[in-house]
């Protein structure tokens, strides 16, 4: 038995925009031929309750694909004692709905952005070093994830982080993935590979950054997605 388990925001949560046979993580599922799919995403999510979500959870078996997408960095978890606990949803392997559980692990937890928190505490954050601390996360977790399966990818869903730059404090973590297979962060991404090519359908209110239907996440997988799975085999 072989699952697809998808963690991200917005740009793959099922039904937002796309329909679960249209998006992205769809056609992945379709090409694998897994057995069944597991998405933990939902709208304003970000890479600190993406990882305590997988740390928290069951674990995973060595025939499950992972993808591990990451959402805009600007965003924070917090403490929310009446925050609404997420639910992921389950599918079959041929992408019709199962059901959709609750995610206890992420109980009391909610999601902030920067300008939320305060322009003087946002002031005090250097984009690069918001790379650097995702980075350094992602690193740990992949070290998690390759404990239980080899078959994983981390997707950047946003703006591309930052080419191999020249600062320490970053460039030793940017090493890491730049050559790495398993990763697409620096280039091609969802946001990326789709900008001034297909326009999101909800651009009159997010312009760019917006979500896009089927003919974006074709395009994203056509491009980016299907070629490095067949580099790592798994096609």
């Amino acid at each position: 038995m072989s699952r697809l388990i998808v963690y991200g925001d917005s740009y793959s949560t099922p039904g937002f925009h796309v329909e679960p046979r249209d998006s992205w993580w769809g056609l992945m599922a379709a090409a694998l031929q897994v057995d069944s799919v597991e998405n933990y995403s939902w709208p304003g999510n970000n890479i600190d309750s993406i990882s305590h979500t997988i740390v928290a959870g069951s674990g995973f078996s060595s025939n499950d694909y992972v993808i591990v997408g990451v959402p805009p960095i600007e965003r924070f978890t917090v403490y929310d004692s009446d925050g609404v606990t997420p639910r992921y949803h389950r599918f079959f392997g041929n992408l019709e709905p199962m059901d959709q559980p609750c995610l206890p692990e992420h109980d009391g937890l909610k999601q902030v952005t920067t300008h939320q928190l305060g322009q003087g505490y946002v002031m005090a954050w250097n984009r690069g070093w918001q790379e650097a601390q995702i980075l350094r996360e992602l690193f740990l977790l992949t070290g998690y994830i390759q404990g239980w399966t080899t078959n994983y990818l981390i997707v950047n869903l946003a703006e591309p982080f930052q080419p191999k730059t020249e600062w320490p404090t970053l460039a030793s973590i940017q090493r890491r993935f730049l050559a790495d297979p398993h990763s697409i962060l620096f280039e091609n991404t969802y946001f990326s590979t789709n900008i001034n090519v297909h326009r999101p359908v909800d651009f009159d209110t997010h312009g760019w950054h917006g979500h896009h239907g089927s003919a974006g996440n074709h395009h994203w997988y056509k491009k980016v997605l299907r070629p490095r799975m067949q580099e790592l085999a798994w096609l």
